[in-house]
């Protein structure tokens, strides 16, 4: 869940009431990774590998989400870690702000080995479509 501040702290509050697998991310945090300069690009890094090992995403029905793929950058910083390029960067280019794809890439925080599991093509559109409808 995405924690830098804002209007999900409330939710935060009254899901931790109910559920124990709740992972506060701020996305400006230092990453578990130590190639990466912070949380957002290891969560967009481990995105990209499930993507480069078949993870499907459907281009025509996550136009959004493909969209702010394509668009995003990354780049090597002056400490020579791994760094996307600015939201505010994204959003000029798109339109809009990639909040569905930070959501997607927030699935991708924790688990380590998530991207080199296996789904199906179908499987991965009905997952899909339980989290963004």
């Amino acid at each position: 869940m995405d924690a830098t501040g804002g209007y999900d702290i409330g939710f935060y509050d009254t899901l931790k009431t109910q559920h124990r697998n709740i992972t506060e991310v701020n996305f400006a945090s230092r990453s578990p990774d130590p190639t990466c300069a912070n949380a957002r690009t290891h969560m967009y890094d481990k995105l990209a590998k499930a993507i480069k090992s078949g993870f499907y995403i459907d281009t025509y029905r996550f136009k959004d989400i493909y969209d702010a793929l394509k668009a995003t950058s990354c780049l090597v910083n002056n400490a020579g870690k791994k760094s996307l390029q600015s939201k505010d960067k994204i959003k000029e280019i798109i339109g809009a702000s990639p909040d569905a794809t930070d959501a997607l890439a927030l699935t991708f925080f924790e688990d380590e080995n998530l991207y080199q599991v296996k789904i199906s093509p179908d499987r991965q559109r009905e997952l899909m479509s339980v989290i963004f409808g």
